[in-house]
């Protein structure tokens, strides 16, 4: 839409990007780039990832690029836990669990 100029963009007021940190993948991350400076003023945009290494350097980039304020909002609070989990033989192992703990009885079973 935003390569051939769609009349429909203009109704577009914001548009969310989950995962922002494909950015950096060597064959993605240049259509995030290009879609980021080819939206129009009118466009609001939020931006989600929970692993941006250079955070400021990129919000600042982007505040550059749209000639607008960009706001950092971050937090510790993670609202689904991570876990590591093996899928081995068809069936699930859990390695760590959500408090972060390395399940040892679970690793012996995949492993021996």
């Amino acid at each position: 839409m935003l390569y051939r100029g769609a009349d429909l963009i203009r109704d577009v007021e914001w548009v969310i990007f989950d995962e922002v940190h494909y950015i950096n993948d060597q064959e993605r991350g240049v259509v995030w780039e290009e879609v980021i400076i080819m939206l129009p003023a009118h466009v609001g945009i939020i931006l989600l990832s929970a692993t941006v290494p250079n955070t400021i350097e990129f919000a600042d980039w982007i505040g550059r690029t749209k000639q607008r304020p960009i706001y950092v909002i971050s937090t510790l609070y993670r609202p689904v836990p991570l876990e590591y989990n093996l899928f081995v033989n068809k069936e699930l192992f859990k390695i760590v669990n959500s408090r972060r703990e390395f399940q040892t009885d679970q690793y012996v079973d995949v492993v021996y």
